[in-house]
């Protein structure tokens, strides 16, 4: 894979969160904010491939768009 075929760019995420939490969240069609929020934070985490880097990133984004995770189950 080409530097400009990086997985992170088919995301709005960006290449910050690494290919293997690229290609968990695309095969998983989390690959917008949007999206992402309508998961609860632990689903998200429990993907194989996106690891404590990944989440911080993600988490640090969601804020940032004023977005957050789904509730957990029982809130």
């Amino acid at each position: 894979m080409s530097e400009l075929e990086h997985p992170a760019d088919a995301t709005a995420f960006g290449r910050k969160i690494g290919r293997p939490a690229a290609r968990a969240l695309v095969g998983a069609s989390l690959a917008e904010w949007e999206s992402l929020a309508t998961v609860r934070r632990s689903e998200c985490a429990g993907l194989h491939g996106v690891g404590p880097a990944a989440m911080r990133v993600l988490d640090a984004g969601l804020a940032e768009r004023g977005l957050g995770w789904a509730p957990a189950r029982g809130e």
